[in-house]
């Protein structure tokens, strides 16, 4: 239950939800899973938790590298938060493979996002292009619609950084239509983060500040 109340909490992008979150973990942390905890760290404030964090998940690997999909995945996010990313991608691809015909389906999309991401950062973007629309393609055939503009969100990014604008503003405008009144606040940022990227692709300052001030108001940090 406190797995599944962190990843609400990660995708309404809320202040007040987390701090009733926050109060909720610490209320329980004597009882908490290790692994829990670890994502708690990874995930909900990387900035003030985030030390240690890269050598814990590294070595959390291990534990969970032949386990069940939802530890893989979970562990992976985490793993993403602290760029150790690039580690975890063969248990990734492993389970992709095993899980893809008839295993946890929502799993593998999490998993090809992940994937997609370090093949971004990477600079592998054919290939990231190609997962991402193998994700989508899945994501269609099951009706999945967070998980469908979760890979417009990015492939939009990856359109912003190739220079392709008006396919990424594209992208954008459709995820924050879907998002923005189902209250999916870290969808609602991620698309600000594609208008941000494509608007510096050509050079239009002032409408990426305006997008990247609407993630996190100019002198703070949320």
């Amino acid at each position: 239950m406190l797995n599944l109340l962190l990843a609400v909490s990660q995708y309404a992008g809320d202040r007040a939800l987390w701090e009733r979150t926050e109060q909720v973990l610490d209320s329980l942390s004597s009882r908490m899973h290790p692994l829990t905890a670890l994502y708690r760290d990874a995930g909900s404030d990387v900035l003030r938790r985030g030390p240690g964090v890269r050598k814990r998940v590294e070595e959390a690997i291990s534990l969970v590298a032949d386990g069940e999909p939802w530890d893989i995945t979970r562990l992976a996010v985490s793993a993403h938060y602290v760029d150790a990313l690039r580690v975890f991608r063969p248990h990734l691809e492993r389970m992709i493979d095993r899980e893809q015909s008839s295993g946890a389906t929502s799993d593998v999309m999490t998993m090809l996002h992940l994937v997609m991401l370090d093949q971004v950062a990477a600079g592998a973007w054919e290939e990231a292009e190609q997962t991402g629309l193998r994700g989508l393609e899945m994501t269609k055939a099951h009706g999945l619609q967070l998980f469908t503009h979760q890979f417009c969100v990015d492939l939009g990014l990856l359109a912003a950084h190739k220079g392709e604008a008006e396919r990424a503003r594209e992208l954008q405008a459709r995820v924050e239509a879907w998002s923005r009144p189902r209250g999916v606040g870290l969808l609602i940022q991620q698309a600000d983060a594609v208008g941000t990227a494509a608007a510096l692709s050509h050079g239009d300052y002032e409408t990426a500040y305006r997008f990247a001030s609407r993630i996190t108001p100019p002198g703070t940090f949320e």
